[in-house]
């Protein structure tokens, strides 16, 4: 593995890496050259490059995880492709569908895998909500409801997170692109459905943090409805061993309820995945509920594709559902109205 980009989500993707017994990362890239030295004593490589190009062009380096901000994506994994290393890019692929076609088109014409990185799907208790789902018992899920809360002890400033490139729309396409993200592969998995389309409110459509927010949306097929809320909590801390950020999912099926109380930090006493059926609830404790293993398990998935030369669940395609969801919420925020995801496909 190259890995390409070395900020604040390489502590958890090279640490990943760092578990995986058949894959090693031989060589670390960033234009900050000090902090590449610094990763690549962490992981236990040798190689340190300030430019990918000359990374690409090392034989020995099969894949690359590119963890750039969002609007540098397209070119890297252009090129990834071009030099014939299969690619794993941070998720969101790109900040609009063009972007991702392209980076789609080029992988397929290399014959190379596509892999986005989405840890979600890879969080145990998702992960086991979805094989419940796909069981059949609770009958056919029918609306799925989320919230997202960050934590602050302080206040919040009007530009959002101080000092970092998410501030700055035009690279991270505002919390929407770069936090909303998340829970479009969650809802779409667990109410098996793609999503048709969205109504949203932001409260400052044109900043970078369009927070607090709300957004509804429509499944395609039957009738299927999803809701994220959004909204910043200050002056507050909470249990954590990652970030300080509530978040919960909840499924409500024909003939019963799925419920996970948290993702990555600890506000809410209860077991990982509590399923309520037939008037009975059951809580289910031997489900490993450490947020750092979603990326291990993503990592490891992104490995054995390459491998088995499988398809990723979460390859450009499904990346590609993921934007456009993204896109029909700034617009619909922007806008004031209900958007079609097939409006922002172009």
């Amino acid at each position: 593995m190259g890995i390409i980009g070395t900020g604040g989500i390489a502590e958890f993707q090279g640490f990943a890496y760092a578990k995986v017994n058949n894959a090693k990362i031989e060589a670390v890239c960033d234009i900050d050259a000090g902090l590449a030295e610094k990763r690549a004593k962490q992981w236990g490589c040798t190689k340190v490059y300030t430019d990918y190009h000359q990374m690409l062009k090392d034989p020995a380096i099969d894949a690359v995880e590119i963890l750039l901000p969002h609007q540098l994506h397209k070119q890297v994994v252009i090129d990834a492709a071009e030099a014939g290393k299969h690619i794993s890019v941070m998720k969101p692929m790109a900040l609009n569908a063009a972007d991702s076609k392209e980076m789609i088109a080029a992988a397929r014409k290399a014959s190379v895998i596509l892999n986005v990185s989405e840890c979600y799907l890879f969080y145990e208790p998702i992960s086991q909500a979805i094989q419940v789902i796909k069981s059949g018992e609770l009958g056919a899920p029918m609306m799925i409801r989320m919230e997202r809360l960050p934590f602050y002890d302080g206040e919040i400033k009007s530009s959002g997170y101080p000092d970092t490139w998410r501030s700055d729309k035009k690279k991270s396409g505002g919390m929407v692109f770069d936090d909303i993200s998340h829970y479009d592969p969650v809802a779409r998995f667990l109410l098996q459905a793609d999503i048709e389309y969205v109504s949203a409110l932001l409260d400052k459509p044109a900043a970078a943090y369009e927070i607090p927010s709300l957004a509804i949306w429509k499944h395609k097929g039957a009738a299927k409805y999803g809701d994220l809320a959004y909204s910043w909590v200050v002056r507050s801390k909470m249990p954590t061993d990652y970030y300080g950020l509530h978040e919960s999912v909840e499924v409500i099926c024909e003939r019963g309820i799925l419920w996970i109380p948290n993702i990555s930090g600890k506000l809410i006493n209860e077991a990982p995945l509590v399923v309520l059926k037939e008037g009975n609830t059951t809580g289910y404790l031997n489900i490993k509920a450490d947020y750092g293993d979603s990326f291990r398990g993503e990592v490891q998935h992104f490995i054995d594709s390459i491998q088995n030369g499988t398809v990723p669940i979460f390859n450009g395609e499904q990346g590609l559902q993921q934007v456009l969801f993204c896109a029909a919420i700034q617009k619909s925020g922007e806008e004031s109205r209900v958007v079609h995801l097939t409006e922002v496909d172009t």
